[in-house]
């Protein structure tokens, strides 16, 4: 049985204290969903805990403002997925939130914890993709803030340097009149991680904006295919030449959940879903944000 230490510090400044001491040997926790599952797995060993749900500085919450939606380090998944505004105006994410893991897990996960992980199949990643979120991170020698595009560098890898940790996330305000959607494939609905994932977003003023998870070493933002796809929403012919250049821009393997021919053709799939129900969505979007 793997052995270890659990802090619970109160405040910043003594989780700051403690990592120093450990080093790569500490583990940040916030739900712990994931985090316990590694070290019964055997593929973490941690020798420090340091659970960060009592620390006062990091928030909880989400809060909206005219400029966008700000999420605190300990905002919970089920918070994400039933919050009005994020069902209305950020509904890509939303619907990524909704379908990770049980209802229990999603009332402990976390949605900084879920992108810290850094799975190439992280739910809620294609979604802040397209969102062009922001990641808030502090650490001992202060803040910065971390375009998502450029947050996860390769499998488990993030750009958080030694001591540093997710205090918040930022999502811009969409335009009036966009709509999006996450369309998620798994053995398991709802359970099992996505063997594909695809966000769409369809701006007011008619651009296509498209990010894919499980289809390469982090999250891929299909940017070369954007302008054909926007281009296509009244040509059929140009639509399917932007669908081939978003299979063209991701990089599947073949592994125990699907193959990689299949996972290509899945992109195609989910990705012209995705894309129907952001244009249904259009319709509906910007009566809650204030």
């Amino acid at each position: 049985m793997a052995q270890f230490r659990v802090a619970a510090p109160r405040a910043l400044d003594e989780v700051f204290s403690l990592l120093p001491t450990y080093g790569a040997d500490a583990a940040l926790v916030a739900g712990g969903t994931d985090v316990l599952i590694h070290i019964r797995a055997g593929k973490s060993s941690p020798k420090l805990l340091v659970l960060l749900s009592k620390v006062r500085d990091l928030d909880s919450t989400i809060q909206v403002t005219g400029s966008g939606v700000l999420f605190g380090a300990l905002t919970r998944l089920s918070d994400v997925a039933s919050h009005p505004v994020i069902r209305d105006r950020y509904a890509a994410l939303a619907d990524a939130a909704g379908q990770i893991g049980s209802e229990q897990i999603r009332n402990r996960g976390t949605l900084c914890g879920n992108i810290g992980n850094a799975s190439p199949a992280a739910d809620t990643m294609p979604p802040l993709y397209i969102y062009d979120a922001v990641v808030n991170v502090v650490g001992p020698n202060g803040r910065r803030a971390v375009p998502i595009q450029s947050f996860v560098t390769a499998p488990g890898k993030t750009s958080l340097a030694q001591g540093e940790l997710i205090e918040s996330i930022f999502c811009p305000c969409p335009e009036d009149g966009a709509g999006s959607a996450y369309i998620k494939l798994a053995r398991r609905n709802g359970i099992d991680i996505a063997t594909v994932g695809a966000a769409a977003m369809i701006l007011g003023t008619g651009k296509v904006r498209v990010a894919l998870g499980a289809v390469g070493p982090t999250p891929v933002r299909a940017l070369d295919a954007e302008d054909q796809l926007g281009k296509g929403l009244d040509d059929a012919d140009a639509f399917e030449r932007g669908i081939d250049m978003v299979a063209a821009a991701t990089k599947p393997i073949t592994d125990i959940r699907a193959s990689r021919d299949y996972r290509l053709a899945m992109v195609k799939a989910l990705t012209r879903e995705a894309i129907r129900v952001s244009l249904e969505r259009r319709l509906t979007t910007g009566r809650v944000l204030p």
